[in-house]
């Protein structure tokens, strides 16, 4: 018969302050680029200079395309903020 000697896991130690306020900046300097890709999916041109090649109707899927991949990026930005930061 064998028996497990393996340490007990440390205790996670609890928030600290400066902890959670760099968890928040980090989130909060991620709010406007996910809002403004938000607003790009959903057909906004907010940002965007008419007659720019951006808004041409052939680079419509790529813009899609590109956007989603950012905007997915930035979130996980986030979640991995959250992830180092909380216990």
């Amino acid at each position: 018969m064998t028996t497990d000697t393996a340490p007990a896991p440390a205790a996670v130690p609890p928030a600290t302050a400066p902890r959670r306020a760099l968890r928040a900046v980090a989130i909060a300097a991620c709010l406007p680029y996910l809002a403004i890709k938000t607003a790009w999916l959903t057909g906004s041109h907010i940002g965007i200079p008419e007659g720019s090649e951006l808004l041409a109707p052939e680079n419509a899927t790529a813009m899609l395309l590109v956007n989603s991949l950012t905007l997915a990026m930035d979130a996980a930005v986030v979640v991995l903020a959250l992830a180092l930061t909380l216990p």
